[in-house]
């Protein structure tokens, strides 16, 4: 890149920023911006997938994974105060591979206000789990609870928890709800919690539609509105739908209550 090209790029990013309302970019003279080195959390050889990664009031690094281990696929843990120096993984949760092999348990981490450190993640045979652990000492396999089960009796896959600015948690799930057209059609269901998790509201159905859903990704806004965007199409399972596929958005102005 020429420096004429450098500038060029420079000025465009600047022009950018300025319409978004945002400061603009200034690069330091001699300055070059790179990243570390890669550091390998999980165990070499071994198969590991669906990372998640967490920060904490501290600013300390939280990070879980689903990893094969002896007949397993665990949902493993570690944590840096650094992001250079890791702890030993450890695996917080475990579930037995089926014949078919792994079982995908996709696990997903956030942190409350009250740093409890909250996982979900899913089963073949429990369908979505939840538990919770105090962050500080989320890395003794002892300090998780008992793991709750939240979607009902059919399968359940994906799995998300948000919190607003009241300390209610609030939990986006998929599962199926098979009908004569579509036998396979994972829908988003949505829970809330009041109590840390302890107790959780009734499933609502926030997708509606007889098509099915995956990966939803929820926010919660300044305002304490809820919203939520997902993949829509026929399907679901493993997370698979089949074309036409699109992206769906649903919000709640009343805490969850009620659903566009």
């Amino acid at each position: 890149m020429t420096r004429m090209q450098s500038v060029v790029r420079w000025i465009g990013v600047a022009v950018v920023l300025g319409m978004l309302g945002l400061p603009a970019l200034r690069p330091a003279q001699g300055q070059t911006l790179r990243w570390s080195e890669p550091v390998p959390l999980s165990r070499s050889g071994k198969f590991a997938w669906f990372p998640e990664i967490v920060s904490d009031r501290s600013g300390k690094v939280h990070v879980v994974w689903a990893e094969g281990y002896l007949g397993f696929d665990a949902v493993f843990y570690t944590s840096s105060i650094n992001g250079t120096d890791w702890r030993a993984q450890i695996d917080i949760q475990a579930v037995q591979m089926n014949e078919y092999g792994p079982s995908a348990v996709r696990p997903s981490i956030t942190i409350a206000q009250d740093s409890e450190m909250h996982l979900t993640y899913f089963t073949d045979s429990s369908g979505v789990l939840h538990t919770r652990a105090p962050v500080w000492n989320a890395g003794v396999v002892q300090a998780w609870a008992e793991p709750v089960k939240v979607n009902g009796i059919q399968a359940g896959y994906f799995s998300r928890i948000v919190e607003d600015q009241a300390g209610i948690l609030h939990m986006f799930f998929t599962e199926n709800v098979p009908t004569t057209t579509c036998q396979i059609c994972f829908h988003v269901f949505y829970r809330q919690s009041q109590d840390n998790g302890d107790t959780w509201s009734e499933r609502v159905d926030v997708s509606v539609e007889d098509i099915g859903s995956a990966k939803p990704n929820p926010l919660v806004d300044k305002d304490g509105n809820l919203h939520v965007v997902w993949e829509s199409g026929f399907g679901g399972g493993q997370g698979q739908l089949s074309d036409p596929t699109s992206v769906m958005v649903a919000s709640s102005y009343d805490g969850g209550l009620t659903w566009s």
